[in-house]
């Protein structure tokens, strides 16, 4: 069957290379949407063995690491993101619910990176604008500090 696509790196190179400035947040996250868009339609008209959850943890966690190389501001593109969700899930024919948690789980796996007040400054704004997923956000950020 198909190969397995590094999304990650893919889109730790643009948010890297394109998202600097005031806008950056926006930008980073207008990468990342566009990229699980074109992923999660390009695995599937490939009939590629990496599911919609693989792809779009591994886009998320790419854009957090582009930010974190150009020093972004990761609770702002979350956030844009996250917002454009519902969108990209009508469009790609995902529930919406469980995009949201992908998106979750690729930002927490980068959470170890993130100085602890900032990653406490995204759970709140996460919280404040998805009521409850702030506290699944924090789960997710324990499980990823956990040894492999």
């Amino acid at each position: 069957m198909g190969e397995r696509y590094a999304f990650d790196e893919l889109t730790k190179q643009m948010v890297a290379q394109q998202c600097r400035g005031a806008d950056a947040p926006a930008r980073a996250a207008d990468i990342a949407a566009a990229t699980i868009l074109a992923g999660i339609r390009g695995t599937r008209a490939a009939a590629a063995p990496q599911t919609p959850a693989e792809s779009v943890r591994l886009i998320t966690k790419g854009m957090v690491a582009g930010l974190l190389v150009v020093e972004g501001d990761v609770a702002a593109a979350g956030i844009e993101l996250l917002k454009a969700l519902a969108e990209l899930a009508q469009k790609t024919g995902t529930d919406p619910t469980e995009m949201l948690t992908w998106c979750l789980e690729g930002i927490a796996e980068q959470s170890p990176l993130i100085p602890p007040l900032k990653v406490s400054a995204l759970s709140s704004a996460i919280d404040r604008e998805f009521m409850g997923a702030g506290m699944l956000f924090n789960t997710l950020c324990r499980k990823a500090k956990e040894p492999r």
